[in-house]
């Protein structure tokens, strides 16, 4: 069958054709097609018209599969090739529906295979020949369906036809209302085809005509197709910029359908395609427009924007895209905000672009936010764009994402619209803080990813094309990430406007609705207009100041806006009721510079300029606000406005007022003298926060200057506080004589100046007062005092901020006072003249810094000492002239200066003598510690109690030391002190003392210590007490099994002195129970049970293994005197103590413990008091200390060993070696003795607010028994 359709196509005549007319048909890929015998079968009006369909319909293809051989054939035969055009134009003209297309089919691919113009052109005007000679537009209908997909397949030859053929445009323009649709739709085709040429545009009579017919069409047709040939063809004009005016007039022109109705049927018709059309062609029209403003208000009186935004419903992203963009032309007139409001516009938009954002359509997502950010930037005031806060709300989420977005255009987008937003106006009342703080929070964390410092491209003289395009990559994200700030600073100095606005405004705000978020774990704070504020502060703390001010030389074209907002933002800051230490931050972050910078930078820029001139004046009046009387903003503000930078501000200070330039009679106009005073407190306030605008001797200089214009015309009390700060900061850059003509220059603008008006609290004016030569010691000491009194001490109670505060101020004026005799002087003259009880108190705290920095430095101790020494006793008369009524409450001052002196008088080397102030005191001390006199005294605290036990406990000490029993006396002709002190050790005596660590513990010990103080000095001065103490024996071994270190050693120490005294002190009287005294005959001259003893004996050997050598000590000290009481009074109980198996095995322990190291004075001490331990174990021990320098050694080591040798002097003899070793010690432990600066070695411990004496009982510490023990072991020695 194939065979037989390829053989039909084959004439009679075949056999005589060549065989180069054969070619390949498409029926069969085997088969063949004669083109001779094609042309033939064609040109036979017999054959039949299906054999010509199949013929053709083999043709074409034929010709372009094999394209090349064709061309090549149809070139070398150009006679059939004309001729076989010539035919298949004449089947065309017959109008055959079977044959037209597949003819015009193949006569145009030969056409285009020869692209020969003659047969082009030959063509062409063969169709234009058919047209002319036609009556009827159907009797052309073939041709021109040719004609039109010539002009598809060849667009030049529009330009021909164009040129040659204006007729040919009148004709297709006339068939355009052709109630033929195929006419119609054929005719718009090819008017279309020839008004896109470029650069031929037709005459404004037909475009007009064409577009009447156009509008007629369109709203005549019911027809899809022909709608949309018309709508394609109005496209197209659109596209002319040449047409446009035309058309415009056109489409507003009265008589006629109007371009709104026309476009409104076309959006009516819910075809996308025609609608995408529509839009567009709206868009283009308005595009192209030359006066797009009168345009755009006919469109929005002909409600075309209500149009428009009702097929936002619409999910085509191409639709989208077009309604976006027609809008964003219409907003160029202001009809057009009233036209879309809340109900028909802007929340359509609203969710158009959500549903953008929603399905990734971010091209048309683009468009929408551009609208948008129009929307919101220009809409009137007086018209309400925000229905409800709702509307609200949804903008903020939806802009929110697209801050989120990684692409950068939508992110900038993003930031564009919420800066244009946060208007106050579209504020819901009352306002929705969360709906501004989430937002500024994404924004805010899309720089905060950005790199610090931002990375910029370097440009390359030669620069390959890859190397290129990296860089311009480089430097594009680099703008990106410049412009992404810029949005970032503006959004949120518009979050601050909006914070001033509702402080401004308390109807736009309503109280517990915000809950900011924090940076810690998720947590939020309590809500609160304030905590929105700090949640803005932290963000630009954090974030913005942090990414602007390091990146502040990389900015590009956009610094200026950037600076400009910024500054704003700051200036928010400054002019809300934020806290001054934020404030404080920026100061001493040397922002009053860098704005003076900025400003000088860009001074051509006047916004920022302004902004400048806003900024520091605002910052500076924050600053100044806690002071009394601070210099009016508008002297700032003048100073700002006359100033460029630093140096244009210490200018303004040179000038003379009586010749200044700036001298003007204006009253609106500020003065120099206002300018100069505002110029003082800018400086002031740089300088204050370490803000060094100028070098320090041109400021000098200056000031010298600017106060010897101002000598005969004295500035107010405010601008003399800055300058006497600012000179005193700058003074030691100058030499001596530069510094002694400021000073004598200031004092004498000063004058009489009331001292507080013009004081600032900082360590610079305390410094120049007292090192700076010139100056006065009234204005220095007026100086000291308000400093102390402004110096803040905190308690332990307070925040770690205020401790750090502290520790700075007080570090410094400690480290000063200690360094500067003048200053400690002048300290001391102030509490000894001053009135105020905080101010005693805290110089008192001062001073006990003083001792506690000191006391690491023996030359800084004793000069200390020596200066308070001196004035000590007009400081104790004026401490106790403020303290005569004991009947009142114990101030803190007295207790503050008890302390005082007990750290003083702690810190001594040598004893001092107790003057008569010395025993005022202490007799106000007794009397305040004995029981109230009335019920209206305040009892004392037992902080208090312990403070001045330790005062009178210090005093004994010193007394004792010097030989003097007055304060002794004193003490103990207090029957109501004796009474207190008993009260205080017998109460409470059934607690467990062990766990109990209060203060009230500490003052019944600190009592005991005393009374054992108070024994031993009765029996060193013979003296009698008014009041017999009665403490039971019970109490004593409780205490020694006490966990407290000090309670063990009061409590030994006690003991001691009573076992040393053999119990018959007349101030103590020690008690037992009769349980107790079981054994009458064993107890029989004991003044405690023997039982008792025995317990005290066990009790402080197992005591010597705790590791304390002060405690061991103490016990061993306590062991010789229970030993002697003991052996006094019962030698068989002193023998049986003496014998214990544990002595020995206690012996042994020490002796191994300590054979690495130099024995402790107490187990020298011990050996000498129980003789357990072996000669030869006892002769290495000697050997180990004897080689020892004896200026290293302890005085309690030397004289337990001294006594150790008197003790065992036969069990070291077998030694020749250890004779002679021992012998050159004992010389130098003559010397050592001999040149002590000390009658007696007490050493004063101070350990845990309780004071004591490492030694009280023995008699061998004192310096004369020592020596002659010495010279008389050294005798005994040389005689071995």
């Amino acid at each position: 069958m194939e065979m037989n359709n390829s053989l039909s196509l084959l004439t009679q005549r075949h056999m005589e054709h060549s065989p180069e007319w054969m070619v390949i048909g498409t029926s069969s890929r085997h088969g063949l097609l004669c083109l001779a015998c094609g042309v033939e079968l064609l040109e036979d009006p017999n054959t039949p018209t299906m054999k010509k369909k199949f013929l053709l319909g083999e043709m074409g293809p034929s010709f372009k599969d094999s394209s090349e051989v064709m061309t090549e054939f149809l070139i070398s035969h150009e006679k059939f090739t004309w001729y076989l055009v010539d035919i298949l134009f004449d089947i065309v003209q017959e109008n055959n529906e079977h044959l037209t297309e597949k003819s015009s089919d193949v006569l145009l691919q030969v056409c285009c295979q020869l692209q020969s113009d003659e047969l082009v052109y030959s063509l062409l005007q063969k169709v234009l020949k058919k047209i002319e000679a036609s009556t009827d537009s159907q009797q052309c209908l073939s041709v021109l369906s040719l004609l039109s997909k010539l002009l598809d397949a060849l667009p030049v030859l529009a330009q021909t036809l164009m040129e040659d053929n204006v007729d040919l445009l009148k004709f297709l323009t006339s068939e355009l209302s052709s109630p033929d649709e195929t006419i119609s739709c054929l005719a718009i085709r090819l008017v279309t085809s020839l008004l896109v040429v470029p650069g031929l545009p037709s005459s404004d009579t037909i475009i007009t005509e064409i577009c009447r017919r156009l509008f007629d069409i369109i709203t005549a047709a019911s027809s899809q197709k022909i709608i949309q040939s018309a709508v394609g063809l109005l496209r197209s004009l659109t596209e002319v910029p040449e047409y446009v005016t035309v058309i415009v007039d056109v489409s507003f022109s009265s008589g006629h359908h109007t371009f709104a109705s026309v476009m409104k049927k076309v959006l009516h018709t819910r075809k996308e395609s025609l609608q995408i059309s529509a839009v567009q062609i709206i868009g283009q029209l308005l595009s192209q427009s030359n006066n797009l403003q009168s345009l755009a208000e006919k469109l929005l009186d002909a409600d075309m924007a209500e149009f428009l935004v009702e097929q936002l419903s619409t999910t085509n992203q191409v639709l989208l895209s077009s309604i976006f963009c027609s809008l964003l032309l219409l907003t160029e007139s202001d009809k057009f905000f009233s036209k879309c409001h809340s109900v028909l516009g802007i929340d359509a938009i609203l969710r158009a672009a959500e549903q953008c954002l929603a399905m990734n359509y971010f091209d048309a997502l683009v468009y929408g936010l551009q609208l948008l950010c129009v929307i919101f930037e220009k809409h009137p005031e007086d018209q309400m764009l925000m229905s409800g806060p709702d509307l609200f709300k949804h903008s903020t989420v939806l802009l929110t994402k697209c801050v989120q977005l990684p692409e950068s255009k939508l992110l900038l987008l993003g930031m564009r619209c919420l800066h244009n937003l946060f208007r106050k106006d579209y504020l819901p009342v009352p306002v929705d803080l969360p709906c501004l703080t989430i937002p500024v929070n994404a924004a805010v964390g899309v720089i905060a990813q950005f790199p610090r410092p931002l990375m910029r491209g370097v440009k390359r003289q030669h620069p390959q094309r890859r190397e290129g395009d990296k860089q311009n990559s480089t430097n594009h994200k680099l703008a990106k990430q410049e412009e992404a700030i810029l949005c970032c600073v503006q959004l949120i100095e518009k979050a601050f406007s909006i914070a001033c606005a509702i402080s401004d405004d308390a109807s736009l705000y309503e109280e517990s609705q915000f809950i900011a978020p924090s940076h810690e774990d998720g947590c939020h704070d309590n809500s609160s207009l304030s905590s929105y504020t700090n949640h803005l502060l932290g963000l630009l703390e954090k974030d913005i100041i942090p990414t602007v001010m390091i990146n502040c030389g990389i900015f590009g074209e956009a610094s200026g806006k950037l600076f400009t907002s910024f500054v704003r933002t700051l200036c928010h800051c400054c002019v809300m009721d934020v806290t001054v230490d934020f404030v404080e931050k920026l100061a001493s972050s040397s922002f009053i510079q860098w704005a003076l910078e900025i400003k000088s930078k860009y001074y051509t820029d006047s916004g920022l300029c302004l902004s400048v001139d806003d900024f520091i004046p605002s910052l500076c009046t924050k600053l100044l606000s806690p002071s009394p009387n601070p210099v009016p903003t508008s002297s700032l503000k003048a100073a700002m406005h006359h100033s460029r930078g630093a140096e244009s501000l210490c200018k303004l200070l040179t000038e003379d007022p009586d010749m200044s330039i700036h001298k003007s009679s204006d009253q609106s106009e500020a003065s120099i003298l206002e300018i100069q005073d505002g110029c003082l407190a800018i400086l002031y306030c740089a300088w204050m926060h370490d803000d060094r605008l100028v070098p320090e001797i041109s400021l000098l200089e200056v000031l010298i200057l600017y106060m010897t214009h101002r000598s005969g015309n004295k500035p107010s009390d405010t601008s003399l506080k800055h300058l006497l700060f600012l000179v005193a900061s700058v003074s030691h850059a100058g030499n001596i004589a530069i510094q002694m003509e400021g000073a004598a220059t200031l004092l004498h603008v000063i004058g009489e100046a009331h001292g507080p008006a013009i004081y600032t609290h900082n360590q610079q004016i305390i410094e120049w007062c007292y090192t700076c030569p010139g100056g006065t010691t009234r204005f220095a000491s007026e100086m000291l005092e308000l400093w102390v009194q402004n110096l803040k001490l905190r308690d332990g109670d307070d925040d770690e901020d205020g401790k750090v505060a502290e520790g700075k101020e007080v570090d410094f004026f400690t480290g000063f006072v200690s360094s500067n005799q003048k200053c400690l002087s002048g300290l001391l003259d102030l509490f000894i003249t001053i009135n105020s009880e905080e101010t005693i108190s805290k110089i008192i705290r001062i001073l006990e810094r003083l001792f506690e920095d000191a006391s690491k430095n023996q030359a800084s101790l004793s000069n200390l000492m020596d200066d308070i020494m001196e004035k000590l006793p007009r400081m104790q008369a004026k401490v106790l002239s403020s303290n005569k009524d004991v009947n009142t409450a114990v101030s803190s001052g007295l207790i503050s200066f008890l302390r005082l002196v007990t750290t003083v008088y702690t810190s001594c080397t040598d004893a001092q003598q107790v003057n008569s102030s010395d025993l005022k005191l202490i007799f106000h001390v007794v009397k305040l510690l004995g029981p109230p006199e009335s019920e209206e005294t305040t009892d004392i605290q037992p902080d208090q109690s312990l403070v001045m036990l330790n005062y009178l406990t210090i005093i004994l000490l010193q007394s004792s030391g010097s030989g003097d029993s007055r304060v002794a006396s004193v003490m103990l002709s207090s029957e109501s002190l004796l009474s207190s002190l008993q009260e205080t050790i017998t109460s409470n005596q059934g607690r467990r003392l062990d766990v109990l660590y209060t203060t009230q513990k500490k003052v019944r010990y600190q009592s005991i210590y005393i009374i054992a103080l108070l024994v031993k000095l009765c029996a060193s001065f013979k003296l009698k007490p008014s009041l017999l103490l009665k403490i039971d024996a019970d109490v004593i071994l409780k205490s020694l099994m006490d966990k407290d270190l000090c309670v063990k050693v009061i409590t030994i120490q006690l003991l001691t002195i009573l076992l040393d005294v053999g119990f018959a002190s007349p101030l103590v009287h020690t008690t037992e129970g009769a349980q107790q005294r079981s054994r009458p005959d064993i107890d029989v001259g004991l003044h405690l049970s023997a039982s008792t003893l025995r317990s005290v004996f066990f009790i402080l050997q197992n005591m010597l293994l705790q590791g304390s050598d002060f405690l061991s000590w103490n016990c061993v000290m306590c062991l010789s005197s229970l030993q002697q009481y003991v052996s006094k009074k019962n030698s068989h109980l002193a023998d049986h103590l003496l014998k214990q198996p544990w002595n020995g095995f206690l012996i042994q322990c020490s002796l191994n413990f300590h054979q690495d190291s130099v024995p402790p004075a107490w187990l020298l001490q011990l050996l000498s008091l129980i003789p357990a331990a072996p000669s030869k174990s006892l002769g290495c021990l000697l050997q180990s200390i004897v080689q020892q320098d004896i200026q290293t050694q302890d005085y309690r080591v030397v004289a337990a060993t001294m006594n150790l040798i008197s003790q065992r002097r036969d069990d070291i003899t077998w030694s020749t070696q250890l004779t002679a070793a021992t012998r050159v010690w004992l010389e130098g432990a003559r010397d050592y003795i001999h040149n002590s600066s000390s009658n007696s070695l007490v050493e004063i411990l101070y350990l845990d607010d309780v004071v004591l004496s490492s030694d009280l009982t023995t008699e061998m510490n004192t310096l004369p028994s020592m020596e002659r023990q010495a010279e008389e072991l050294h005798e005994f020695m040389s005689a071995v």
